[in-house]
């Protein structure tokens, strides 16, 4: 049997949440009611069925049970139903009736989240006081979260922190397992992730960045990244004591370092790089040209820059 009185009664809560009542802000002592008509309530007006009777005896027991008071079309034969309207006095049993959580409930769970992660980072923060303000100012939420689901929101602040405080370089499964213990979970959120972490950062470069651009900024990769090379030069790669010299002009397309190895480069300064040639397209960079006069390097950066490329140009010019 399809429920009624369940359904009335939860169009009118969701009225209230939304009506300027809720909020203390109306000055005009107005009622909140749900007119019966054939988009609120179509069942009523089918001729074809007596679902009528139906609904007069669900709704009659809600307002025998203080829920709801009933207003008939005509008040002497009391056979047609106007409208429905919630009886605010009694508030708490409806939400218990529908086993229905409160809406200032579920909103006091989003400020408590909002509350345990404030001032770890500042993109966070910003974040978190527009959360507060939207709520405060009994506007919606919606864009970023559910405020139906707080368990959600705490895993998107959860992850969001996460990547703000990454350190060490990883892979998106790496990281996922490193902070949720499942390899797929921060998959699932990681572009609402970033895009929150674009739109509240001071960096405002990030606004043109993708996705995988951005975790790159903070050292967490979906693949492995690659930083290509070639010139008239040698490289050294080092490890503890040991190193080998590598000539790039032997490797006429360019030779490819991950980025997991970008810190195991090192230069001889015996052996200078005068130039430095950094490229963005990749078909450029197959493009471009040894110039045997000069002890040039050319570098494909992929497209974007991060934090292990900057440490590597940086640790270039330093030797030199």
């Amino acid at each position: 049997m399809k429920r009624y009185d369940e359904r009335v009664l939860g169009y009118l809560l969701d009225r209230y949440e939304r009506s300027l009542l809720y909020f203390g802000k109306n000055r005009i002592n107005r009622a909140i009611t749900m007119p019966v008509s054939p988009k609120t309530l179509p069942e009523y007006f089918d001729e074809s069925a007596l679902q009528y009777e139906v609904i007069h005896q669900q709704l009659g027991i809600l307002e025998a049970g203080g829920y709801v008071r009933l207003l008939w079309k005509n008040k002497k034969t009391g056979h047609i139903l106007e409208r429905c309207e919630l009886n605010l006095e009694h508030l708490e049993g409806s939400y218990a009736l529908l086993r229905r959580k409160p809406k200032i409930l579920k909103e006091q769970e989003i400020l408590d989240i909002c509350s345990a992660y404030q001032g770890k980072a500042k993109e966070m923060d910003r974040f978190l006081e527009w959360i507060e303000k939207q709520i405060q100012g009994g506007r919606s939420i919606q864009k970023y979260t559910d405020i139906d689901t707080p368990q959600d929101f705490a895993r998107l602040c959860r992850l969001i922190l996460s990547i703000l405080t990454n350190e060490s370089e990883c892979f998106l499964r790496q990281f996922s397992i490193r902070h949720f213990h499942d390899s797929k979970l921060a998959e699932k959120d990681i572009t609402r992730a970033v895009h929150i972490i674009a739109e509240f950062s001071e960096k405002e470069r990030f606004s043109d960045l993708e996705t995988e651009e951005i975790l790159a900024e903070y050292n967490i990769y979906r693949n492995p990244s690659w930083m290509m090379m070639k010139g008239n030069v040698k490289i050294r790669t080092q490890s503890g004591d040991s190193h080998m010299d590598i000539d790039l002009r032997l490797f006429e397309g360019g030779l490819g370092i991950s980025n997991q190895d970008i810190d195991n480069i090192c230069w001889d300064p015996a052996s200078p790089v005068e130039k430095v040639v950094t490229v963005e397209n990749l078909t450029s960079f197959y493009q471009w040209k040894l110039d045997e006069s000069e002890a040039v390097l050319c570098i494909y950066l992929g497209g974007y820059h991060n934090e292990v490329k900057r440490l590597f140009l940086q640790k270039l010019y330093r030797t030199y």
